[in-house]
């Protein structure tokens, strides 16, 4: 336990004729008779943890060491003849022979007797020792870690920055937890399992007790989706030091897939400035025409059935530089206009579950965060991010976007540098999507392929989707199940793949002319 242990002590004998005061180093030192009288707290049942600051009760015995010599050990336990039994404890009344002058005491107490056994607590403290007077002086004894639990009481939420307080608790060899502000005999080091930079320790040094520990979390992903805070120490064993996990959970609705088991199929259909709706199945279906608005080159749709389109130069209801028009079915006319007049071209559109919009704003070199309903102000994201492109969000809310023949993977709140760049087999890309496992698929306009990749994203596809000479593939999307569709924009089609992609897809030229994106939902 950390003690601060009181010692009175009373001299006699002072010896030799000596006069009061410090002696030179040179002569004999001086020495008196003397006793220290040491409280000793009793374990309850409860075991441990009493007082601010206090003596281990499994204490045995006590070392007594003066300026440096060898100890003189006394028998403070429950039955010794030295202690008597007191409210709260004993008191131990322990004989040893301090000097003359300035005295350097060195206190150790020890789980078995004689000095022998775990150390419990060590402590020095220096003072004068005038002949013939008694004094009282205060020592800390530091307590010495046999055991380390580290433990938490709250959780994270991905996206959700946060600081969590983290509990370290002590333990010497009997089992006693070492409490009050005395310093540890040896420090406790904290380790962080993040590599991300996601999470930081207030410190990573524990001296004592009284040390506050947080953790702070500043909302982004963290690899394995948890962390582990480990504690370690001097001569304390690692099957005795337990480490605690947080979860890093995601929100239930905060990035959910929007998209249904036999959805709806939404076409950004710019050559005809109009966005069509497909009923499934799509290769037999004549599309419903919702809207003329301008040239429309993205689409995406709520899972509550709100649909946004991003037209891209001046209509009836947008702008020169262009926004996103918000939809309610049966889609035909704009229920509101977002961003008027901040835009350099829209590009692409993504949405998490709790309807905040994301935006590339190509002609800014910026990605824009709209929140419902859409009035305020944008966050700015992602600033300096040359053309972006397509935007997509990943199952636990990671966003990817493509700029410039890669894709960049920024973790929340995406106002940092990108955590990951996505260059392998990629020459074009311009569509994104991600299935229910959260594989990423990317569509590429140049080779004609849409690549399929496995977290961490950044190796070799997973899988190529070949596709027709001439395709030219622009927006994808994938429903529920796992279908895959494509914007062959070259060839004014959109393509059906059924996983895991290896049959001929059902192709559909319905109406269409020049679909630069497609969406899927209610």
């Amino acid at each position: 336990m950390v003690a601060s242990a009181s010692l009175a002590v009373s001299l006699s004998a002072c010896g030799g004729g000596s006069s009061p005061g410090v002696v030179s180093s040179t002569a004999s030192r001086v020495t008196a008779q003397g006793s220290a009288k040491l409280f000793i707290p009793a374990r309850t049942a409860q075991g441990t943890q009493r007082g601010t600051a206090f003596v281990s009760p499994s204490a045995s015995s006590v070392g007594i060491a003066v300026n440096g010599g060898a100890s003189t050990f006394a028998d403070v336990s429950p039955t010794s003849s030295l202690c008597a039994t007191v409210a709260g404890g004993r008191s131990c009344t322990v004989p040893f022979a301090p000097t003359i002058g300035s005295d350097t005491l060195v206190i150790t107490l020890y789980a078995g007797a004689n000095g022998t056994g775990s150390v419990l607590g060590t402590g020095s403290v220096t003072t004068t020792i005038i002949a013939n007077e008694a004094f009282t002086v205060a020592v800390t004894l530091g307590g010495v870690p046999a055991r380390i639990i580290v433990s938490e009481t709250a959780a994270l939420t991905l996206g959700t920055p946060a600081t969590v307080p983290l509990t370290i608790s002590v333990q010497d060899a009997g089992g006693n937890t070492i409490i009050g502000s005395g310093a540890y005999a040896a420090p406790i080091t904290l380790s962080d399992s993040d590599t991300s930079g996601s999470t930081t320790l207030s410190t990573t040094t524990v001296s004592s007790a009284s040390t506050t520990i947080t953790l702070a979390y500043n909302g982004g992903a963290v690899p394995g989706s948890s962390v582990t805070i480990s504690a370690t120490a001097a001569n304390v064993a690692a099957t005795s030091a337990s480490s605690a996990t947080i979860a890093v959970t995601t929100a239930s609705n905060a990035c959910a897939l929007h998209a249904n088991v036999s959805p709806h199929l939404y076409v950004a259909n710019d050559g005809s400035g109009n966005t069509l709706q497909f009923a499934p199945p799509i290769g037999s279906t004549i599309p419903a025409v919702l809207n003329s608005e301008g040239n429309p080159v993205a689409v995406k749709v709520a899972a509550t059935g709100t649909l946004f389109v991003a037209p891209f130069g001046s209509s009836g209801s947008s702008s020169a530089g262009g926004d996103i028009l918000e939809f309610q079915s049966p889609y035909t006319t704009p229920t509101a206009t977002i961003g008027s007049g901040i835009f350099a071209g829209p590009r692409g559109i993504a949405i998490d579950g709790s309807l905040d919009l994301f935006v590339t704003d190509s002609g800014h070199d910026r990605v824009l965060e709209f929140t419902p309903p859409y009035t305020g102000t944008p966050a700015v994201l992602a600033s300096g991010i040359a053309s972006p492109y397509a935007i997509a969000l990943s199952p636990n809310c990671n966003l990817f976007v493509t700029t410039n023949g890669m894709v960049v993977e920024y973790a929340p709140p995406y106002t940092g540098m990108p955590i990951a760049t996505i260059t392998a087999s990629l020459s074009n890309p311009l569509g994104l999507a991600f299935d229910s496992s959260g594989n990423l698929f990317v569509s590429d306009a140049t080779t004609n392929v849409v690549n399929e990749y496995a977290a961490p994203y950044t190796g070799s596809p997973l899988a190529q989707v070949a596709l027709p000479a001439g395709a030219s593939a622009f927006g994808i999307a994938l429903d529920s199940t796992g279908n895959l569709y494509v914007s062959e924009y070259g060839l004014n089609a959109i393509a059906e793949y059924a996983a895991p992609y290896i049959a001929a897809p059902t192709v559909t030229t319905n109406g269409l002319s020049l679909p630069a994106d497609v969406g899927v939902g209610p």
